[in-house]
């Protein structure tokens, strides 16, 4: 796995917080991603260890806090001889170092806006890691587009589903991200610029069956198939196809042919086996059902055989006479010839037939015998015996040219057998082919009437659906608005009942507020504009952990700031950005009034009163003169009920203005926005687990209750602040374990020590 030139997403982690080690993943390059089987490159766990560069030894741990998260390995720039990773001089397994290889920090730079690009789902460009992101809707994906404006970023561009410069990522935590990696302009493919549309509904079905309508039959026109088929059954020849002749432009008009030409055209031609041959294998292959759909009107004819004639041979011995006028041959009978043979045998021996030749009178003539004759009347007897067949059959067979003679003996006046044999085999052939294209037509019509009747089905399922959906929807929309007027009138009954409430004087009576659901997003900016109108210094993670430490409050929480008007000015912020208000605790009995889901704060600044049902209460304390470091009644009430606490700094070159207004929030909102579920990994783990054990050496354990809450916290802010989890902890710290140090009035330098990577922490501490 060589990175040498190239730039490399990566993954950054701390995994010890209390040295400041780094170490990053690779995760995917311009080749694609890196695999697990890649990984094994780098033992044990495919991690690279961090070391600091020589220019950037003092803001090393800095930076890296920044880059937690996604950033990138880039070895583009580097010279050719200078190599940024090396093997691990300090790798030891046994004393914890697990990275056998390190890379220097110079190498590991922040996301670039235009090399690696998140794939989100629409409405989620928020959520993403990467400056420019593309977005999907189904196969749809383009962009890029900026995650903080969400307006497009140059040119848009739209990338196919099946695009080979996507790629899916897993990360160390097991989630799995899909990134578009831009190739370079050769392997690049082109992306396509342009959305198809659509075809309308008009062009797509155009010829659509009207609804419960049954389809017409008409009467189809015989298929040329059966038309040839049965004229092939019925033992006829097919007619061949008339086509016509191309017509070419000043055609000269052709002589007639001679006589002699006539002749030798209308002369049989030589039976030609090659060429029966060649048809036979040609019809022995696949059958083309394409080109025989295109065109119906041709049709295979199988060629004429012509009959070959026998030509006359021989030479004739005699010279018939001249003169002499040749009578007519006579008619055969074979049937009387044979019974007149089986009456008289020696009748055909002894009887004399004139000479052909002309001889003089007194020539001298004798009898011969006939060979043939003999043979014949000797045949004919064995052949009256069926057991001789065989051996008559065999004895003929066995004369040497016997076999070409009655081959050809057999074909005389007749066609030839393999010929024969041939075009009976094509006429078959000819047969299925037919019968197949017709069962082909058959199939094709049922096919389309089938389609005809699924389309007419769905249609009328689908209109059946949507009435009953459009139906539901009425009705439902019909229960809402009667909903709707009944809370109108219940809201109205409430608001008169909370002003009859508050005419008494006898004591103070809180109605709350229905809240509603808002988004994390829009929860923290509310929160940072109160604070801002309020003169506060306040960032992000400032906004995120006052959130947190709120959802996470039962009863009662701290606020601290310079003074204690200041921290009255805090707990009306917070009150306003959640849409509510925040109410002084006086002499008389306070009831907060069942309904309203949106919370309601009590504020006091100089004890803890009982915890008021649906109500938070807000103790508001100065930094000087903090109950929780001397002996008070507000330290007892600590003991047993334990209290988170919250720390603001006043902004001195901020003018405060009037606060935005803002609808009320839902406490079940709140808490769903941010608050994480799930364990905290195995570093944060020990972490926890040695603060725990030296706040107990010190004097004091830290109770279950704030354990609890402590996970809680950091698994909610890890993933989402800029400090990343050692910011997530050093918040937290501040929120639950300082007031419980500082209320069991703990030695310092037993708890300094472990709060070395916390600067938030050992800032309030040591304040």
């Amino acid at each position: 796995m060589n990175f040498t030139g190239k730039t490399v997403l990566v993954y950054l982690e701390e995994d010890n917080i209390q040295r400041a080690y780094f170490r990053v993943r690779p995760l995917l390059c311009e080749e694609g991603a890196v695999d697990k089987q890649a990984l094994q490159e780098y033992p044990d766990e495919g991690y690279l260890r961090i070391v600091p560069d020589k220019n950037e030894q003092h803001t090393f741990k800095d930076r890296m806090r920044t880059l937690c998260g996604l950033c990138v390995l880039n070895l583009r720039d580097m010279p050719a001889d200078v190599s940024k990773i090396r093997t691990n001089k300090n790798y030891s397994p046994a004393r914890g170092e697990n990275n056998q290889f390190i890379v220097y920090s110079d190498a590991v730079q922040a996301m670039p806006r235009d090399l690696f690009y998140q794939v989100v789902p629409e409405g989620q460009l928020d959520s993403a890691l990467t400056p420019l992101v593309f977005t999907r809707s189904g196969a749809n994906i383009q962009g890029p587009f900026d995650c903080t404006t969400h307006q497009p970023e140059g040119e848009v561009i739209q990338l196919p589903p099946d695009s080979s410069a996507l790629y899916t990522v897993q990360l160390p935590d097991e989630r799995e991200l899909l990134f578009y990696c831009p190739r370079t302009a050769n392997e690049e493919p082109a992306a396509e610029n342009h959305i198809k549309e659509e075809p309308k509904a008009e062009e797509a079905a155009p010829d659509a069956p009207a609804e419960n309508a049954e389809p017409v039959q008409e009467a189809k026109p015989l298929s040329p198939w059966k038309r040839q088929l049965d004229l092939i059954m019925s033992g006829e020849k097919p007619a061949k196809p008339e086509e016509p002749a191309p017509v070419k432009k000043a055609e000269k008009v052709e002589k007639a042919p001679k006589a002699e030409t006539v002749e030798k055209a209308e002369k049989p031609a030589k039976p030609d086996m090659q060429n029966a041959l060649q048809q036979i294998q040609q019809l022995n292959g696949e059958l083309q059902v394409s080109s025989r759909m295109k065109d119906e009107s041709k049709s295979f004819q199988p060629a004429d055989i012509q009959q070959p004639q026998q030509p006359l041979g021989g030479t004739k011995l005699y010279q018939p006479a001249t003169g002499k006028k040749q009578s007519g041959m006579k008619a055969h009978n074979a049937l009387a010839e044979t019974v007149d043979m089986q009456k008289n045998p020696n009748r055909y021996e002894s009887r004399y037939e004139a000479p052909g030749a002309c001889i003089s009178a007194n020539a001298q003539m004798n009898d011969v015998q006939n060979p043939v004759e003999h043979f014949r009347h000797a045949l004919q007897k064995v052949w009256m015996m069926p057991d001789t067949h065989r051996q008559v059959i065999n004895s003929l067979m066995n004369i040497h040219g016997m076999r070409p003679a009655l081959a050809k003996a057999l074909c005389e006046g007749k066609q030839d057998l393999t010929l024969a044999a041939m075009h009976n085999q094509l006429q078959e052939l000819e047969a299925e082919r037919l019968m197949t294209l017709m069962q082909l037509d058959d199939v094709k019509a049922a096919k389309q009437k089938i389609k005809d009747e699924v389309l007419a089905s769905l249609a009328r399922h689908e209109k059946a659906a949507q009435e009953k959906l459009q139906q539901i929807t009425q009705e439902k929309q019909s229960c809402v608005e009667e909903l709707t007027k009944q809370q109108d009138a219940l809201i109205k009954e409430c608001e008169a009942a909370a002003k009859q409430l508050n005419e008494m004087p006898w004591q103070d009576i809180i109605a709350p507020h229905c809240g509603s659901d808002v988004t994390e997003k829009e929860l923290m900016e509310r929160t940072l504009a109160c604070l801002k109108a309020q003169g506060f210094k306040a960032t992000d993670d400032d906004v995120r952990a006052l959130l947190i430490t709120l959802a996470l409050t039962d009863d009662s929480l701290c606020l601290l700031a310079d003074t204690r008007s200041d921290a009255r000015t805090l707990a009306s912020a917070i009150a306003g950005a959640l849409g509510t208000s925040s109410h002084d605790v006086t002499g008389l009995p306070i009831r907060v009034l069942n309904g309203g889901d949106a919370p309601v704060f009590t504020c006091d600044t100089e004890s803890v009163h009982r915890p008021i049902k649906n109500a938070v209460h807000l103790i508001l304390c100065d930094k000087q003169m903090n109950p929780l470091t001397e002996e008070s009644e507000m330290s007892e009430d600590y003991y047993t009920a334990p209290w988170l606490a919250f720390d603001v700094e006043a902004d001195d070159e901020a003018l405060p203005k009037a606060m935005p207004v803002y609808s009320a929030v839902s406490r079940n909102c709140l808490k769903r926005v941010m608050l994480k579920d799930g364990e905290v990994n195995d570093a944060v783990r020990k972490v926890i687990v040695s603060l725990c054990q030296g706040l107990r050496d010190a004097g004091a354990a830290l109770p279950l209750k704030l354990r609890s809450k402590l996970c809680t916290f950091i698994l909610s802010a890890q993933d989402v602040m800029k400090g990343g989890v050692a910011a997530a902890i050093d918040y937290a710290v501040c929120a639950i374990v300082v007031p419980h140090v500082q209320a069991y009035a703990l030695d310092k330098d037993a708890v300094l020590p472990l709060l070395q990577a916390m600067p938030r922490a050992l800032k309030e501490l040591e304040e």
